[in-house]
């Protein structure tokens, strides 16, 4: 029993030894914080070790024995964001006098602070405190945390402290002497009083000019000034004092509610509807998110309730600008005092941003950057409501003019309305008058084309009779003259024979002897009657095969064709009319066949040819020329998708007013009784039934070129 009472007591030795030489070793290797008579405040951030305990779970005997976890602060403002680790920090004092000193973090979300102090080689708790514990737990009743620390002149104490919190790990770590904080706190008290003040005076202003003007926009500023307030009450401290039932939630709730009224508000205040609708639509998709925010705080654990109002805040600064400076440069003046309000708010958080980060110094401007922002945000604002009352009242009175002005032009429109009532009755009349007459027309201009059609249709089977009437005595001669030559021929060589053999000189009468010494001439009179014969029945032949060609016009049954042979046919018809007038030039591409009606076919190219005919002629006329020009040309085009077919005339042209109505059933422009003003539209449908195109071009007194496109895609039997 002896033995092992002297191993713990050897045991505890050893352990204090430890903590002794790790004691010197600390102070040794830390830089000595020197608390002097004339010192006031210490800076600690810039004199202690940090050490993170990511598990959280190391004890100050783990810490003190593993010195070599610590390591030198290099942060001007220590700051290590939303973290699940625990901190440790630790720093050598050394006191010269008797005052009393406080160990100050001035951040109050921190939710649990234990400070130590090595005594006699040994951890001493000086400390336990924290956001999370009852306000009343704090040896000094303040905003923040302060704790006296046990101090004595000329000695010199290595200390401890652990952090903890859900916020952000934010460590403004100061000495301070009782006497300086005491004073310090008393005029930041004041400053407090201050700005709560304005921002509750403000409120209720606002209440009374909403229970009077009825005016949502004054509700909801009170509401967003309300909850910024509270929003900085618990950021700053004093909410803990005043409401510790619920101070673990106040950040994320208030700063939510803030987002949440401050663009109900800001939509209200800018009449984003009407100025900026598209960027009404996203603050409305924040509106709802912030509602979303409001219960998430209520319901979710801190860490992540705090998140979506972080986001939201963010969010709402350039989005609120945007919306302020469109409004601007739409004339609506009150944007112009939101816009300086935002803008002083935002300069005042970017300050105190600054000054946490350890860019500016602290001082009261940074340190109270934002309570000072949005002090000067409220008054603004409240101006602004003012201005925007006064600028909308002058809308309602401007509107209220200008609705009396249009009752007064209304009211004497009223009779000009009638008489303008009684002129269109008129021109109504008129016009029902012009069109009654203009059906009169067509219904003329359709009996003569009735008319013309039923003449057509008639010489259609005249036509058909006298090809077939025609046909049987042309076949008879022509088939005849081919014999009948060979007759003549032997005749011719019986006459020869004859003279040969003098049988002429036997012959008394000399008219007779005369013409036989005539035979050669004889004979070559008679084959040049016989060959102009020969040529004229083939002649008629030919006209006979091509009206038989023409006559077929019902014929429905697709067969192969050979475009450039249709062309020729109806060329053959057309040009002993006009040959002395028109000179015809052709240029036949290589194109394949083409199953269609060729009845249709011949009648696209008769209405178009004819067309042309009558412009150059009418051309001749007017320009007293002799001959104009007529040229067609196949072809496939490059794309070798489609057959081109192009005809060309030097006629009167077409004028450009004329173009787009061309292709439309009953459109001349020739006098009644000389056109149908159906051809063209007749060849417009045949073409598009089969699935290609025609356009044409024009120029008055030049040129007219109709282009016809037949897809090649087509060119096999359907």
């Amino acid at each position: 029993m002896r033995q092992l009472f002297l191993w713990q007591r050897i045991t505890l030795c050893v352990f204090v030894l430890h903590i002794a030489c790790s004691d010197l070793k600390a102070q040794s290797s830390l830089p000595v914080i020197e608390l002097t008579a004339q010192s006031t405040v210490m800076d600690v951030t810039t004199k202690m070790e940090i050490f993170e305990d990511a598990s959280g779970q190391s004890q100050i005997e783990d810490v003190i024995r593993d010195d070599v976890l610590f390591k030198i602060n290099d942060q001007a403002m220590p700051n290590f964001g939303f973290t699940k680790s625990a901190y440790w920090v630790r720093f050598v004092v050394r006191s010269s006098s008797e005052a009393h000193w406080f160990l100050h973090l001035d951040f109050p979300l921190m939710d649990e602070l234990v400070i130590y102090r090595l005594s006699n080689g040994l951890p001493e708790p000086i400390r336990i405190t924290g956001r999370m514990r009852e306000f009343s737990s704090r040896a000094i009743p303040h905003r923040t945390f302060a704790v006296h620390l046990p101090l004595h002149a000329g000695s010199t104490d290595t200390l401890y402290a652990r952090f903890r919190t859900d916020d952000t790990m934010t460590l403004p770590l100061y000495l301070i002497r009782a006497d300086v904080f005491r004073e310090r706190d008393h005029t930041q008290q004041f400053g407090f009083g201050l700005y709560y003040g304005i921002m509750l005076v403000m409120a209720l202003y606002n209440v009374f000019i909403f229970f009077k003007l009825r005016d949502r926009s004054y509700l909801y500023y009170v509401l967003y000034i309300v909850s910024f307030g509270m929003l900085l009450m618990y950021q700053n401290g004093i909410s803990y004092e005043l409401f510790p039932w619920a101070q673990w939630r106040m950040d994320p709730f208030w700063s939510s509610m803030a987002s949440l009224w401050g663009i109900q508000f800001s939509r209200h205040y800018l009449l984003s509807h009407r100025f900026t609708p598209r960027l009404d639509r996203v603050l409305k998709i924040l509106l709802m998110m912030s509602v979303v925010s409001v219960v998430i705080s209520v319901v979710a654990p801190y860490r992540f309730s705090i998140w979506p109002g972080v986001v939201i805040g963010i969010l709402i600064f350039p989005l609120m600008i945007s919306t302020a400076i469109i409004a601007i440069r739409k004339n609506y003046t009150p944007g112009k005092i939101f816009l300086t309000a935002w803008i002083v708010l935002l300069t005042g958080i970017v300050l105190n941003a600054f000054m946490s980060m350890g860019l500016l110094p602290a001082n009261d401007i940074t340190l109270y950057g934002i309570q000072v922002g949005s002090a000067l945000e409220t008054v603004l604002l409240s101006l602004g409501l003012a201005n925007r009352i006064s600028v909308l009242k002058h809308e309602k009175e401007e509107a209220e003019k200008k609705l009396f002005e249009t009752e007064l032009r209304m009211k004497a429109a009223v009779v000009q309305q009638l008489e303008e009532k009684v002129r269109e009755r008129t021109a109504l009349l008129e016009a029902q008058k012009q069109e009654l007459a203009q059906t009169l027309e067509v219904l003329k201009n359709t009996e003569v084309q009735l008319v013309q059609s039923a003449k057509m249709s008639a010489l259609g089977q005249l036509i058909a009779g006298v090809a077939h009437e025609i046909n049987n005595p042309i076949t008879f001669i022509y088939s005849n003259l081919y014999p009948l030559e060979d007759y003549i021929e032997q005749f011719k060589q019986l006459a020869k024979a004859a003279i040969q053999h003098g049988l002429h000189t036997q012959l008394q009468d000399e008219g007779v002897n005369k013409k036989l010494n005539n035979l050669d001439e004889l004979f070559d009179d008679s084959d040049r009657i016989l060959k102009s014969f020969r040529l004229g029945t083939q002649r008629i032949r030919n006209i006979v095969q091509d009206l038989q060609k023409f006559e077929h016009a019902d014929e429905s049954e697709k067969i192969p064709v050979d475009m450039n042979d249709e062309i020729r046919s109806v060329l053959k018809l057309i040009t002993p009319q006009y040959r002395d007038q028109i000179e015809i030039n052709t240029q036949w591409g290589p194109i394949p066949e083409f199953y269609c009606t060729p009845s249709h076919f011949h009648q696209i190219f008769m209405d178009i040819f004819i067309n042309a005919a009558q412009a150059i002629i009418q051309r001749n006329k007017d320009d007293k020329r002799p001959k104009g020009n007529l040229h067609v040309a196949t072809y496939v085009d490059e794309s070798q998708a489609w057959i081109g077919i192009d005809i060309r005339d030097d006629g009167t042209g077409v004028a450009q007013e004329h173009i787009t109505k061309i292709f439309d059933p009953f459109f001349t422009t020739k006098p009644v009784g000389e056109g149908t003003g159906l051809g063209l539209a007749i060849a417009y449908r045949l073409i598009e039934k089969n699935r290609g195109t025609i356009q044409v071009q024009s120029k008055v007194r030049d040129f007219t070129q109709f282009t016809i496109r037949l897809p090649i895609n087509s060119l096999i039997k359907e």
